[in-house]
């Protein structure tokens, strides 16, 4: 049974991609195509932050990508000698916050060390940083995408954290989408399951695969996959099993439904925006918990 991933493969050293190796236990032939590219904005201001760490008083990273934008300063050989001799070990002085394990560890390529990965999301990160920050003292630096999400700079702000925000980075349609979504439906023919992993997934590839799969479009069950910034413990297992459910869901037969899988740390913004997106569309709605807790199904009628 053929599944569409909607997203990059995951960046590792060696071995199949998590997502791949997972769901072909489950007897999925999943294929993963790229839907963002990601420009990179503002480096030099960036740095010029970076080159006072007596302005601050600490830096939080809520993504890859930020942490990215980092390493693409300090690619310059007179930047990183700044950095190695003493930018780096005056940062270390200070807290530096981040959500996800795969932030933390580019956190720690750069040389800092990494608080609150274990948080699971930005607003109990938020918290987190609120337990160890004083209100009103020096601005924390928060390098971040043009799309964040307003969660963790809200609690900051009500709570007196002080916060300074500098987008490094904008997300767009990856150059190759098109014609990777043309060659898959042309090669490999209808998947039985599609998975959206981002509102942004949503929004640059959904008219094409419309245009692509024409009459067959309603035989396919679509999941989104709502990614917060969560600790991926068992993330892989899970998402294999809001897969599982969206493909069982028979009795949906001439329907185009979303199967949309909530865990523990709900993104209110990215799962309006995605539901909306899709139900413009003509999808339905049909949503369950994955958590440990519950196995509840709320199925709603088709959206016409």
């Amino acid at each position: 049974m053929k599944v569409l991933l909607l997203k990059d493969p995951k960046e590792r050293d060696s071995g199949p991609d998590p997502y791949i190796q997972e769901l072909g236990s489950y007897g999925f032939e999943a294929t993963l195509i790229p839907v963002l590219s990601f420009e990179f904005v503002s480096l030099q201001s960036l740095f010029e932050k970076l080159s006072h760490p007596e302005c601050y008083g600490g830096l939080i990273f809520t993504s890859p990508r930020a942490v990215e934008a980092v390493k693409l300063c300090l690619k310059e050989n007179s930047k990183n000698e700044a950095w190695t001799k003493s930018l780096k070990q005056k940062w270390n002085a200070k807290s530096t916050y981040v959500v996800g394990k795969a932030t933390a560890s580019l956190v720690e390529e750069i040389g800092l060390a990494p608080q609150g990965e274990k948080c699971g999301n930005a607003e109990k990160l938020a918290g987190y940083i609120c337990s160890k920050e004083t209100p009103n003292s020096s601005s924390l630096l928060f390098p971040c995408g043009a799309l964040k999400r307003e969660v963790l700079p809200t609690v900051l702000k009500e709570k007196g954290i002080l916060l300074e925000s500098l987008t490094v980075y904008q997300t767009a349609q990856h150059p190759n989408l098109q014609e990777s979504l043309k060659n898959y439906f042309s090669q490999q023919g209808m998947p039985a399951s599609i998975a959206f992993f981002s509102p942004s997934g949503v929004k640059f590839c959904l008219q094409h695969i419309q245009k692509f799969s024409g009459n067959f479009a309603d035989q396919i069950k679509v999941t989104s996959i709502l990614r917060c910034e969560e600790r991926e413990r068992n993330s892989q297992s899970r998402i294999c099993v809001a897969l599982l459910h969206a493909v069982a869901a028979t009795n949906w037969t001439g329907h185009r439904s979303l199967a949309h899988w909530k865990k523990n740390c709900r993104s209110a913004t990215s799962d309006s925006l995605r539901s909306t997106v899709l139900e413009d569309a003509g999808y339905s709605l049909l949503s369950f918990s994955t958590d440990d807790r519950s196995s509840e199904w709320d199925c709603g009628g088709r959206v016409e």
